[in-house]
């Protein structure tokens, strides 16, 4: 009988033995690229600009292999991104 593993501690694992190969291959699970979490970044894209022209042009000059979690999606709205503007509240 096989028993799987919790992801927690394949994480931990990962976490204290496994070794960043900048160049290596891409890691992927189920025919879906895994994301490295420590090499994850957010944009603020302007609105009215297309999410997918703006990686084109100035995301993928800087990080060629960068690519957009299709998955990420505003609860409120069900569409790519969080929409919203950041601001700060002052007592």
């Amino acid at each position: 009988m096989i028993n799987k593993v919790p992801k927690p501690l394949v994480k931990a694992f990962i976490s204290a033995f496994g070794v960043r190969d900048p160049g290596g291959d891409v890691v992927s699970r189920d025919g879906v690229m895994v994301p490295d979490d420590e090499l994850t970044d957010y944009e603020s894209v302007p609105l009215g600009v297309d999410v997918h022209d703006y990686l084109a042009n100035e995301v993928l000059p800087h990080a060629p292999d960068a690519f957009i979690d299709e998955n990420f999606r505003d609860e409120a709205d069900g569409q790519l991104g969080v929409v919203g503007y950041p601001f700060q509240f002052i007592p």
